[in-house]
């Protein structure tokens, strides 16, 4: 019996004890813990990586097997980026590299997207409604791309032309 009013007491004062916190305490208990966690972020975050694209050339899509419907971010008649319906492209460090459509971003010309996946960068490419046609099932609208790190950092941006067709 001793033991039970013994633990009574001991939970009690327990009890107590949780109950002195005043909720300013508690807020800037949780004010600290939340700076903590920043900073942990920031010292293990590193410095985006800059990425330097590479004007991709008709030999480029024929090798990796870009052709069809497709949107070509140009920038002073050089492709830089390449949206299409199954795949996006890129081409950094002396490669093309791929990226995958992401289907939860918006749709844009020819079944493309507005958000491409890859492995180390993702890209995105904002399309204006604005068209003009520049030839046989080819449309040319002003357009914007930027490619971003694994932390969602932009690492890349510029404006140019999407010249959109099949």
């Amino acid at each position: 019996m001793r033991s039970t009013w013994g633990m009574g007491l001991a939970a009690g004062l327990m009890l107590t004890g949780c109950a002195a916190e005043s909720p300013e305490d508690i807020a800037a208990q949780e004010e600290a813990d939340a700076q903590a966690v920043q900073e942990v972020l920031a010292v293990n975050t590193p410095p985006p990586m800059e990425v330097a694209l590479i004007r991709m050339s008709y030999a480029d899509f024929e090798r990796e097997g870009l052709l069809g419907a497709s949107c070509a971010f140009v920038i002073d008649d050089a492709v830089f980026a390449l949206a299409m319906s199954d795949v996006g492209a890129l081409k950094y460090n002396g490669n093309v590299e791929r990226f995958a459509p992401d289907a939860g971003s918006a749709e844009g010309p020819f079944d493309t997207r507005a958000k491409y996946d890859g492995r180390e960068f993702s890209f995105r490419l904002a399309v204006s409604s604005t068209q003009e046609r520049t030839g046989d099932e080819v449309w040319s609208q002003p357009a914007r791309l930027s490619v971003h790190d694994g932390y969602d950092r932009v690492v890349y941006e510029a404006a140019g032309t999407a010249e959109c067709g099949a």
